[in-house]
């Protein structure tokens, strides 16, 4: 009956056939000689644990040219050790992962990305219809003393209607607008609105103090 070899065993008949020592392998390996002769006595309790063992395995298998699978294979039939299992077996897991790309054809693709290009534009439409005019006069300041005329300036949106003190004025192309005022001497309110095309509207105050 053929003997079966523990790993100690098969690395120390192999290693004395190709009539090399410990030190030999451990300067080649850079395993300590000490780690080494454990291996060789199936002394494993004297080596670091967890992926060392199998690492020390490994690398003294291939300096002797063995197969490292089968010095492993034996390891794991004498001590019980058992193979790293897969969380997902591989049998459960790619029959989910076609059928899941299974539904994303070319065409599918297309229609999900136009879906989601007129989501956007329409998130865009609906907070376009809820957005205010921006309006900043820049002057006069607000709290001012200043005399008649008094000269408004300022900008805002380009497609907006807008009104000082109830009367229309013009914008240029970049939403610039100016204009003068004739005010009757003392405190003073301008009312700038302006209106877009949705409805929406704002409305910005200067009180100032007009002298003479």
């Amino acid at each position: 009956m053929t003997e079966m070899k523990s790993v100690g065993r098969l690395f120390q008949d192999e290693r004395k056939l190709q009539h090399k020592t410990l030190e030999d392998i451990a300067k080649r390996t850079k395993i300590h000689v000490e780690f080494l002769s454990s291996i060789e006595s199936d002394d494993f309790s004297a080596l670091p644990q967890g992926p060392f063992v199998k690492g020390f395995i490994r690398t003294y298998a291939l300096e002797l040219g063995l197969d490292p699978e089968h010095v492993l294979a034996i390891y794991r039939r004498d001590f019980g050790v058992q193979p790293q299992q897969k969380l997902v077996p591989d049998g459960v897991l790619y029959p989910l992962k076609r059928s899941v790309w299974r539904w994303f054809s070319p065409k599918t693709l297309g229609a999900l990305i136009v879906t989601c290009v007129a989501g956007v534009f329409l998130i865009f439409q609906l907070i376009s219809l809820q957005r205010l005019p921006i309006v900043v006069v820049s002057s006069p300041s607000d709290n001012t003393s200043t005399k008649s005329p008094v000269f408004v300036k300022g900008r805002t949106d380009t497609d907006v209607v807008i009104t000082i003190n109830d009367a229309q004025i013009s914008l240029n192309q970049d939403g610039e607008f100016q204009t003068s005022l004739e005010l009757s001497t003392g405190d003073q309110t301008i009312t700038v609105r302006a209106e877009n095309r949705k409805g929406k509207s704002t409305i910005v105050r200067r009180s100032i103090s007009v002298v003479q």
